[in-house]
C-alpha cells in the first residue's frame, strides 16, 4: 500500500498540542502557556499574576480552532478555512447592506 502526503490516517500520530495562554494586558506577552488539556493551571496563573497586581487575559483556542487541529488541518488548510470563512461573512455583510437588513 502506497502512503499519500495527504492521507491523515498514515501522518505520525504524534500531534502539536493546543495551548492556553495567559497574556499581560498592557505589555501583551505571554506570561505563561500549558496544553489546553491542563486548562485549570492556566486559570491558577491568571489567579495568581492577578493577586499580585497584573492584569492578564486568558487566550484559548478557538471552536474551528480547536476541530480543525482535531481533524488534521494543516496550517496552510486551515488559512484557506479562515478566509472563507471571512468572505462568507462579507458576502452577507453586502447582501444585508444592500437590502437595508437589521439585526
Amino acid at each position: 500500500m502506497t502512503k499519500n502526503e495527504f492521507d491523515y490516517y498514515h501522518q505520525d500520530m504524534k500531534k502539536e498540542t493546543m495551548n492556553l495562554t495567559v497574556r499581560d494586558l498592557q505589555s501583551g506577552q505571554t506570561l505563561f502557556e500549558c496544553p489546553i488539556e491542563e486548562s485549570e493551571r492556566a486559570y491558577e496563573a491568571a489567579a495568581s499574576m492577578e493577586e499580585m497586581g497584573l492584569e492578564v487575559e486568558v487566550i484559548h483556542p478557538t471552536l474551528s480552532e480547536t476541530l480543525s487541529h482535531g481533524l488534521g488541518l494543516s496550517s496552510e488548510e486551515f488559512k484557506n478555512y479562515q478566509k472563507s470563512i471571512e468572505d462568507e461573512i462579507e458576502g452577507h455583510d453586502e447582501s444585508c447592506q444592500s437590502k437595508s437588513c437589521s439585526l
